[in-house]
């Protein structure tokens, strides 16, 4: 978003550093490490020490419109007691259902699980005022249903990630990977609502020793990874986390991409951002049908039922025994990417509501 917003605008990013578990304040999302943005951050903490990081966070606020990174505490909360010092509109942006990644696990405290920022019980106050932002955007229409606002994709740079930038079999050799194998993969964070298990189990089930699952982006150290790798030592291949600089690298390994999201309530208006590189990539896909996926690959893409392996298995078979198809389809998804995903086609929606928030005349700073 603030790759398509800085070709019009200024753009200042802020936000909270909570790193891991009592880590406050250290380390950023690794796949940001290599873009070239400044990004000005205060640490993380629990209540009532947040309220010294929102009072500094505030401070350093300067934009015209603030434009609020999920309905969380830390972000939407701070935008809104923001707007009521300086009146300066809201733009509220909406990618996941935070109530349900929040929910909190067996192994919570009670006493941390209230005093979180970002926890459950503040995101759930969020949610009460999810209609009071200025304007909204949604990445599928499963959100724009319950917040409302415009549909804003997620965007590449046309030209940022594209067929033909690293070869197949130089990447493959530098992986250790079987040149004669076929590989399916899965770039982003393997978790069991994403469905990664159920591609194992596909292939599995065709019983074929000539493909490979590669995951690009695991933490093998997760329980629900190391577990996969045990179970299927010789199927998975799994590479850790990687900044966005580099993932057009690891797509030239893969010839097939898979996205058998669950359905769950996490996924279901979930769009993934993988979805939106493997297109832009020009990669056969498989995806599960599943929010507005459907939309952007009926015709360059193979759907299946969310949940089953068989229909998985045999879209991955169908795309192995037909490589001139795949490719096809592959030339399809990109053409789609063009049309539909493009940080231009982002920013001309962006900017519609911009305009309009800047234009209320209630906000006496525009």
């Amino acid at each position: 978003m603030a790759k398509a917003l800085e070709k019009d605008y200024e753009i200042e990013l802020l936000g909270t550093a909570f790193g891991t578990g009592t880590n406050w304040g250290k380390g950023l999302w690794l796949p940001l490490e290599s873009e070239n943005l400044e990004i000005k951050q205060v640490p993380g903490d629990y209540f009532p020490g947040y309220f010294a990081s929102m009072a500094k966070l505030i401070s350093q606020i300067t934009g015209d419109v603030v434009i609020a990174c999920k309905p969380r505490l830390p972000s939407y909360g701070i935008a809104l007691v923001n707007r009521l010092i300086k009146k300066t509109p809201i733009i509220l942006d909406v990618d996941d259902d935070e109530i349900a990644q929040t929910l909190p696990g067996k192994k919570v405290k009670f006493h941390n699980f209230i005093r979180h920022p970002n926890g459950y019980w503040a995101t759930r106050l969020m949610n009460v005022f999810r209609h009071s932002a200025d304007a909204t955007f949604c990445v599928s229409s499963y959100f724009q249903s319950r917040y409302g606002g415009v549909i804003v994709p997620h965007g590449r740079e046309v030209n940022g990630l594209k067929p033909g930038m690293y070869k197949r079999e130089d990447v493959v050799n530098d992986l250790g990977i079987d040149p004669s194998k076929k590989t399916i993969g899965f770039i982003g964070t393997p978790q069991a609502a994403k469905g990664v298990h159920k591609v194992l189990e596909a292939i599995n089930k065709l019983n074929r020793k000539d493909v490979l699952f590669v995951i690009v982006g695991g933490d093998i150290s997760e329980p629900y990874l190391s577990g996969l790798l045990a179970e299927y030592p010789n199927t998975l291949m799994v590479i850790g986390p990687q900044p966005l600089a580099k993932i057009a690298y690891y797509y030239a390994a893969i010839d097939i991409i898979v996205l058998p999201q669950e359905n769950v309530s996490v996924s279901l208006g979930q769009m993934p951002a993988k979805l939106t590189d493997a297109m832009a990539m020009a990669k056969p896909i498989i995806a599960s049908r599943i929010a507005d996926i459907p939309h952007y690959i009926q015709d360059c893409g193979l759907l299946i039922e969310p949940g089953s392996v068989d229909e998985l298995a045999d879209a991955i078979q169908w795309l192995l025994n037909h490589p001139d198809e795949a490719t096809s389809m592959g030339l399809k998804a990109r053409k789609a990417f063009e049309e539909k995903m493009t940080t231009d086609v982002m920013l001309a929606t962006m900017k519609k509501e911009i305009n309009r928030c800047l234009s209320v005349s209630n906000y006496p700073n525009n």
